[in-house]
């Protein structure tokens, strides 16, 4: 009896992983489903799967569209630059909350928060304002400015992180003469790999995919990014469904890319036994 409430119980859990995985997993695989089938046969027939195959000629097609390759290189320099951008400004910021004492600290924490939980699209106007006045409208700069602002919940990402490394770390080497930035890379950020590329790629994956924000400041062909690409698959009387497919499936390979890469790097470093950096 006890063996057959384990059985039930191991099936109950088994079907709820499944309906998990099958409410996570089945809109990704639908997506994929139309990304190569013929666009007539999606447009007739969109609920049946695996009808009127053409392989990976819808992939072909976006790639060799004009624009395609621009907007995938627009949008990987606005995410890298936005990456370092907000890193320079998130781990001083964030160690001069962890290493100095100073009254309010957690009300100061709380503050510069407040901006984070504000929709976008509240702001972006007086901002986009504010660009044009600098002669920053209609750039790429604007977009790696204006996400590179949006870094409060990563600074408390890594003040929570800093203040699990050691106080000695920081003693010592103060006590041997290192300034305050070389402790910042040399110790820092050594420490704290694990942190910094969870933040990384919250950085990239919301600039990559950043979509209003773009269609604001990023009015010329030539510096449009990959979410304003679909609208190249979009006209008034058509939606072409392949393509906005294929073209979906290859927006999210830089993501997954950036994130296994540092994943093997971190779990390389671990089995070497060796620092984060």
């Amino acid at each position: 009896m006890h063996n057959f409430y384990r059985t039930i119980h191991k099936l109950i859990i088994l079907f709820f992983i499944l309906s998990l995985m099958t409410f996570l997993l089945g809109p990704l695989l639908w997506m994929a489903d139309i990304a190569v089938r013929n666009p007539s046969s999606v447009e007739k027939e969109p609920g049946k799967l695996f009808q009127d195959i053409t392989g990976i000629d819808n992939f072909i097609h976006v790639l060799r569209e004009e624009n395609t390759l621009i907007y995938f290189k627009n949008s990987f320099i606005i995410s890298v630059f936005t990456i370092l951008i907000s890193l320079a400004i998130s781990i001083p910021a964030a160690y001069s909350l962890t290493v100095f004492r100073f009254p309010l600290k957690n009300l100061f924490l709380a503050i510069i928060t407040v901006p984070q939980f504000i929709p976008s699209i509240i702001n972006i106007i007086p901002v986009y304002l504010i660009f044009q006045k600098a002669g920053l409208g209609n750039t790429r700069l604007a977009m790696i400015l204006f996400h590179s602002s949006r870094v409060s919940l990563i600074i408390w990402l890594f003040v929570s992180y800093f203040e699990s490394i050691q106080k000695n770390f920081f003693e010592d080497a103060l006590i041997n003469g290192a300034s305050h930035l070389k402790i910042i890379i040399k110790i820092i950020m050594p420490l704290s790999f694990p942190a910094l590329a969870a933040a990384s790629i919250q950085i990239f994956n919301g600039s990559w995919n950043a979509f209003f924000s773009a269609l604001i400041f990023l009015l010329d062909e030539d510096i449009k990014t990959v979410p304003l690409g679909l609208y190249q698959f979009i006209d008034r009387y058509n939606i072409n469904y392949s393509l906005i497919s294929a073209f979906n499936i290859l927006s999210v390979i830089p993501t997954i890319v950036l994130f296994y890469l540092l994943k093997l790097k971190l779990k390389n470093k671990l089995e070497n036994g060796e620092g984060f950096l």
